[in-house]
């Protein structure tokens, strides 16, 4: 994407049409999630959680930088390099009263 002649904005002007320098990799993650009640009353139960979130550990990249020119006639060095890239495994471990 090219920058705007009159604004001067990067990224206003799709260069050959949208899509012309193709997509991004078809990705897919893997995420889970367990929980365990505890039965302390009737009423009263504590649960414990676990969230585990993107199992299989891929670091696949999520965005492209997309911008040909920063500003008008200012070419971009980083143009269709890596911009963003999917977070590593993580897990969340939790706990939750309930009444």
């Amino acid at each position: 994407m090219l920058a705007h002649p009159v604004y001067g904005n990067a990224g206003e002007i799709p260069v050959g049409g949208r899509g012309k320098l193709g997509r991004t990799p078809w990705n897919t993650r893997l995420d889970l999630h367990a929980d365990y009640p505890w039965k302390f009353t009737e009423n009263v139960r504590l649960k414990f959680i676990a969230d585990f979130f993107n199992v299989t550990n891929t670091r696949r990249v999520r965005q492209y930088q997309e911008f040909r020119e920063l500003s008008l006639g200012v070419e971009n060095v980083d143009f269709l390099n890596p911009r963003n890239f999917y977070a590593p495994f993580s897990m969340r471990l939790g706990m939750r009263l309930e009444f």
